[in-house]
């Protein structure tokens, strides 16, 4: 275990505190599993792509669609259409440079839609992790002694709860400390990571590098 962060002397602020809480949450390597399955229509003429869907990176899948094309970004109109929540899969584009791509090589106009099989096995699985705080308060709530210590396979998630801790103030929290440490994975959890590696021919996402 290592410690990122440390404000002040949290050990004694904890012991004095009039009032202390603790949680634990974990969340497993899964599926992001949207309600709807990614979806595109594409339309390549005279050198130009224009597709209609939604993403949660435009301008991502813009970049990735000209590079996958060999055409300008400028050359990319993305039309952006309501759709249901992609909760973090729809941060990235590949269904987008799919249909953008199969637009092209057919010459007309396309429209695709992933099946719920499809949509399962080609995520981006969220990485699997544990999180567990410690907080107290003084008896006139003015002081907030906090510690949090993260745990993630493979690695912690830039948006987890030990990242936006960095963020809190001293003022806020005087008295804080930020533990991480890693974790080796569960077999079933390895063994749908690097089924998933080998279909897409990724790294090992256990092995460092």
């Amino acid at each position: 275990m290592s410690t990122s962060r440390k404000d002040g002397d949290y050990d004694t602020a904890i012991k004095g505190a009039a009032k202390v809480v603790e949680a634990a949450y974990s969340y497993p390597f899964i599926s992001h599993a949207p309600l709807e399955p990614q979806t595109a229509a594409a339309s390549f003429k005279d050198g130009k792509i224009e597709i209609w869907t939604d993403s949660q990176q435009p301008g991502q899948g813009r970049g990735s669609v000209a590079q996958t094309l060999g055409i300008q970004q400028d050359d990319v109109t993305l039309h952006m259409t309501r759709g249901g929540g992609g909760f973090g899969r729809r941060l990235t584009n590949d269904y987008m440079v799919e249909a953008a791509w199969i637009a092209k090589e057919a010459g007309v106009p396309i429209k695709l839609i992933w099946s719920r099989e499809d949509d399962m096995q080609h995520d981006f699985y969220r990485p699997g992790g544990f999180q567990y705080l410690k907080a107290g308060v003084d008896r006139r709530v003015k002081s907030s002694p906090g510690g949090i210590t993260s745990l993630a396979m493979p690695r912690a998630p830039r948006r987890s709860p030990e990242h936006r801790c960095h963020r809190v103030s001293t003022e806020v929290c005087p008295q804080l400390r930020i533990a991480r440490f890693h974790h080796a994975p569960r077999a079933q959890d390895r063994r749908l990571a690097r089924a998933w590696q080998q279909r897409h021919r990724l790294r090992d996402p256990f092995v460092p590098g």
